[in-house]
């Protein structure tokens, strides 16, 4: 049964697959726990993530499910609408809105659940100054950027072992 395979992710003892038609697939020791983890009613899934004995899908309209041990209520993620990423932690569940707001379920004995005071990232404007800078900062438009290894177009670094791309904009490298 684990054929089309798109993505995986492993958790206490056990295995996720997502299936290429948006399906998920469960391997792994039968410890109990991980019996309650049944994920054959699932579609239209786009992203799976495993804690320690939960499992987490991302459906294709932004909503979420999540099915195994719920103990510190780290299944509760059946109101969460226009999530666009999910992670399953040990005992807790995060998810990002597309607006770049984070949503939290479950339960930490440290401060991983403390999200209040996280800024993402929602200034696209500064971000097109700031790659400006660092392109004028390494001074781009001269020969320095290859003795210094950097991408011509943006000053990012390369990786790749055939063909070297630039991991900030993904160009391949011209000289």
């Amino acid at each position: 049964s684990w054929r089309d395979i798109i993505a995986v992710s492993a958790g206490n003892a056990y295995t996720v697959g997502l299936k290429s038609d948006g399906t998920v697939i469960v391997a792994g020791k039968k410890n109990g726990r991980v019996e309650r983890c049944d994920t054959s009613s699932w579609t239209d899934i786009v992203a799976v993530s495993v804690g320690y004995n939960h499992i987490v899908g991302l459906k294709y309209n932004g909503t979420v499910v999540a099915v195994g041990d719920d103990e510190e209520f780290q299944c509760s993620v059946s109101s969460w609408k226009d999530i666009v990423t999910v992670s399953a932690g040990e005992y807790n569940t995060i998810g990002l809105k597309s607006d770049g707001t984070v949503v939290v379920a479950g339960f930490s004995r440290r401060t991983e659940n403390n999200i209040s005071e996280w800024k993402l990232f929602d200034d696209f404007d500064n971000l097109a100054v700031e790659k400006k800078r660092k392109r004028e900062e390494y001074n781009l438009n001269s020969l320095n950027y290859k003795t210094q290894g950097l991408c011509q177009h943006c000053g990012g670094t390369f990786k790749g072992l055939f063909t070297k791309k630039c991991t900030n904009c993904g160009k391949e490298k011209d000289y």
